[in-house]
């Protein structure tokens, strides 16, 4: 809180003991009243004390300038650029004070509309903290990232890939001519085993030179030798600062001692620094291991094969050259290598681009989410400036006579349209304030959000220097854009009227100005309130829509066998034999499976296949989802077998291969014809050949709202997996069974990594969460959005009322009914309010149109979703126009005559 009010105020020792005094009666303030109450205190105090040193010192300066420069006589005396600035600083000073003490004088006013402005300019700097945490921040502890690059090569499709194979990436490396240095890195989730139990983390394999390029240090001991990137060479590892402080006690020993990595030894050279998390923001690396030990890491990789991608290369530009010159040197090697090695060499071309920590698929993603969020976070700003902008605007209006004098006596219209703009940015700038301390609390909030598995994500949402920046950019041009339609409106006015009558006079420009602020903010609030409500609807039917199978009362459990000690198949088939044998033993199991794509997990496979008889004729293959299975797969998801079998006990290796498709695959395939004893081929022209035995119902098997897609499901016992889950349907408390499960896993394998272990329906919940996240987050916006549009409802159609006395007094004296008077009021709101929804309705189903594989088979013009929100607006439109047109009825006709 201190380094962000630190940012408002000049260096120095005035700074020192403004900050100094305010932090002891936050202090004292905090004690008494509590931490949100003192925040928002100190917030207010902070931003004030900026705003007053900001206009002293644009005084100072101007005072300084007069002195500096007093006109004395003769040619060109009083003239220069030096008085055009004086001038300037002075009537900014001037702008500057006065408008602090309007806002000061009116707290009412001042406080309502700061609140309106942090709450909508919290949200956008909100979204832009998430944004910004992981599209933006440079990963921790890299430094000079600008300067570093990602080396990338083209396939023969034209597809940009981000590895290579070693002996390619040696020979670059080799031939850089000082134009970069080029380092190596490859990705490989390992377990690493501490003080109690192995523990799964993500490891990089990394090259001597990885951290040099990265420009990262050490906090203990060495980096990797040339030599400890080669086959053979001793296994060493630098562990990451989180590693060392959770599994080793922040043993400052640590250097020289033994871990055992994926069950070998691994002698520790090394720990990072702390902060440093590696080369992709959002994720913690836990190990680093040298290249040398890629045998052992990737032993079924064939490291000298060329068309082998898996080393990933990362490279630091030499000062003074571009990437252009490195990608030119970098596609000199490849022509070379292309021509040396025609027959297995995948490089066809290099592109340097500059390095971004995501991959470029995922940053794809990540902008289309960024973009929808801004898109709904910028509506609730938008919302909240025509608040404040129709605030400003009747309180302009309030001072029309006020202007006009000022005009009258010789105000300049621009000297006067600036001294209303400098108001109506230090209010925005005011409300950018609580908007930092909203963003504050918010991202604090979305920061202690935890997976239900163990992920190494690191989440940092913490505002910094670019939120900070982006919070008072934002309030710059709203302020100046909402500021800047109220001041030349009210001093574009005839002075005569004007300083005859009473400031009503020529209010209709004005009057549909406010009109069209209102239409805004409806149109705005109705697109929150759609969006919201597909996503709502869409859960809702999502939660009871038929999946397929039954995930309730099924147990979850999930282990890193393939990257703990290089399991074979063969090995993994024994133990998974002996966790399948045990578990079943335990009472409180019904059913129990082993698969390695459970539905519904994010965790899809699918492959080619071929009707035998026609893949000679096939150009392309098609595609089908695809799961190994094991026997009781079926019966612990409750999916039934509608012809044939399941898998039993005899679909053993050596067998005659079997596959059971789902009705859609069977449907498709052979259309009217039973698909029992039907043959496929497998994977490739060279692929086994697969007799269907069974079909099974369709589930759903991505995700909640996706089209029916095929399926084949393989015999586990046929087709070894190293990568299984555990599926159990069990009968009472899940938590014991968690726990035996666990006994006879470790009981098989001590050091075996667990990273799962937990109910079915929680490792579901991660399918949906980018839905669940977008309706909270719409749901949020969409409320703020309502609240604030009923507020500018009703302050525009009092305002009107208060504006119109005259005119109702007059009605009224001359017969008009009560009622009558009542319904125009109520009328103009919901004429306001209908227009605002057409427009509204419109944006809402063309954004969501785009958003449809969220929605779970809701449509984007859903009639109950748009109905209901018609119906709520309708009534907000009625509730906000009610209390002003019951005010025009009371009106007095004697007193509104003789009004001035």
């Amino acid at each position: 809180m201190q380094a962000l009010t630190a940012a408002f105020l000049p260096a120095g020792a005035a700074r020192d003991g403004v900050l100094g005094d305010l932090y002891e009666l936050y202090a004292e303030r905090r004690a008494a009243s509590g931490r949100l109450v003192s925040d928002v205190w100190y917030v207010y105090e902070a931003i004030s004390a900026a705003i007053r040193y900001a206009a002293e010192r644009l005084a100072r300066r101007e005072r300084r300038h007069r002195g500096r420069h007093t006109p004395g006589a003769g040619r060109g005396a009083g003239r220069g650029p030096w008085r055009r600035r004086s001038g300037l600083l002075e009537s900014t000073a001037q702008d500057l004070r006065y408008g602090f003490r309007v806002l000061k004088n009116s707290p009412g006013f001042t406080l309502v509309a700061a609140i309106t402005l942090a709450l909508g300019i919290g949200a956008t700097t909100t979204i832009f903290s998430l944004i910004n945490s992981v599209l933006l921040k440079p990963a921790p502890g890299m430094r000079n990232s600008a300067e570093l690059v990602k080396v990338r090569t083209v396939t023969e499709e034209g597809r940009l890939e981000d590895d290579m194979s070693w002996p390619n990436f040696l020979a670059y490396r080799s031939a850089t001519d000082g134009a970069a240095e080029l380092a190596g890195m490859s990705l490989a989730t390992v377990s690493v085993g501490g003080v109690d139990q192995a523990g799964v983390t993500v490891g990089f394999l990394a090259t001597h030179n990885l951290f040099d390029v990265m420009g990262t240090q050490l906090e203990l001991g060495r980096s990797f030798l040339p030599e400890e990137d080669l086959a053979g060479a001793p296994l060493v590892a630098i562990l990451s600062h989180g590693t060392w402080t959770r599994r080793y006690g922040a043993d400052s020993s640590i250097v020289g001692k033994t871990v055992r990595i994926n069950q070998h030894p691994f002698t520790v050279v090394g720990v990072t620094e702390q902060g440093f998390r590696g080369p992709i923001t959002i994720m913690e690396v836990g190990v680093w291991l040298g290249m040398g030990a890629a045998p052992v890491i990737f032993a079924e990789r064939d490291q000298a094969d060329r068309a082998e991608s898996w080393v990933r290369p990362l490279a630091r530009v030499r000062e003074g050259v571009s990437r252009e010159q490195v990608e030119s040197v970098y596609n000199v090697v490849s022509s070379n290598l292309r021509a040396e090695f025609p027959e297995n060499n995948p490089d066809l071309g290099i592109v340097v681009e500059r390095y971004t920590s995501l991959s470029p698929r995922a940053m794809t993603g990540a902008l289309a989410i960024a973009t929808f969020l801004f898109l709904v976070s910028g509506t609730v700003l938008l919302i909240a400036s025509i608040n404040v902008g129709s605030m400003l605007l009747s309180r302009a209006e309030r001072r029309g006579k006020e202007v006009a004098l000022r005009l009258a006596l010789g105000a300049g219209r621009g000297r006067v349209v600036r001294q209303l703009l400098a108001e109506s940015i230090l209010l925005f700038m005011l409300g950018a304030s609580g908007a930092v301390l909203v963003t504050a609390y918010a991202t604090r909030l979305l920061s202690t959000y935890q997976l239900p598995i163990d992920l190494p994500l690191v989440l940092d949402f913490s505002v910094d220097h670019r939120a900070l920046a982006f919070s008072l950019a934002v309030a710059l041009v709203a302020g100046t854009v909402f500021g800047l339609t109220p001041a030349l409106q009210v001093t574009k006015q005839d002075l005569n009227t004007t300083l005859k009558a009473d400031a009503r006079s020529g209010r209709g420009p004005r009057r549909l100005l406010r009109g069209a602020f209102v239409v805004l903010q409806v149109s705005g609030s109705a697109l929150l309130l759609v969006v919201a409500g597909l996503f709502a609807r869409g859960l809702s039917q999502a939660n009871s829509a038929d999946l397929g199978f039954d995930p309730e009362n099924v147990h979850f459990l999930s282990s890193e066998v393939d990257f703990h000690r290089n399991y074979t198949r063969q090995e993994a088939q024994q133990l998974f034999r002996g966790v399948l044998e045990r578990a079943g033993a335990l009472p409180e199991i019904e059913a129990l499976a082993l698969t390695n794509s459970p539905p519904v997990t994010l965790g899809s496979r699918s492959s080619a296949y071929a009707i035998a008889g026609s893949e000679p004729v096939l150009t392309e293959w098609p595609e089908t989802d695809c799961a190994t299975v094991s026997p009781g797969f079926f019966e612990t998801l409750r999916i039934p077998i509608v012809q044939g079998r399941g898998f039993n006990e005899g679909d053993a290796s050596g067998t005659p291969m079997v596959a059971i498709v789902n009705e859609t695959f069977a449907r498709r395939s052979w259309p009217g014809e039973s698909p029992l004893g039907k043959r496929i081929r497998w994977g490739s022209p060279d692929g086994p050949e697969l007799q269907v035995v069974g079909v099974a119902r369709d589930a759903k098997y991505r995700s909640l709202g996706e089209e029916q897609r095929t399926h084949l499901y393989l015999a586990y016992e046929q087709f070894p997996h190293a990568d299984l889950v555990l599926l159990a349907r069990f009968t009472g408390d899940e938590s014991v069974l968690a726990s035996h499960l666990i006994e006879i896993v470790h009981d098989l394998d001590a050091e075996l990594p667990i990273d799962a272990n937990t109910a079915y329906e929680d490792i579901m919940g991660i399918a949906l969460l980018p839905s669940r996240a977008t309706a909270l987050m719409t749901s949020i916006f969409g409320g703020l959005g309502l609240i604030m549009a009923a507020i500018g409802l009703y302050g525009v159609l009092a305002y009107n009322v208060t504006q119109r006395t005259r005119e109702f007094g007059i009605r009224v004296a001359l017969g008009a009914q009560t009622g009558d008077v009542r319904a125009a009021v109520v009328w103009e709101g919901i004429r306001l309010v209908a227009i605002g929804l057409v427009i509204g309705f419109g944006l809402a189903v063309v954004l969501a149109h785009s958003l449809r594989s969220l929605l779970f088979g809701i449509s984007p013009a859903d009639p109950l979703t748009l109905g209901g929100i018609a119906l709520v607006l309708a009534f907000v439109a009625i509730g906000a126009s009610y209390m002003p047109a019951s005010r025009a009825t009371r009106a007095d006709p004697i007193a509104a005559l003789r009004a001035e």
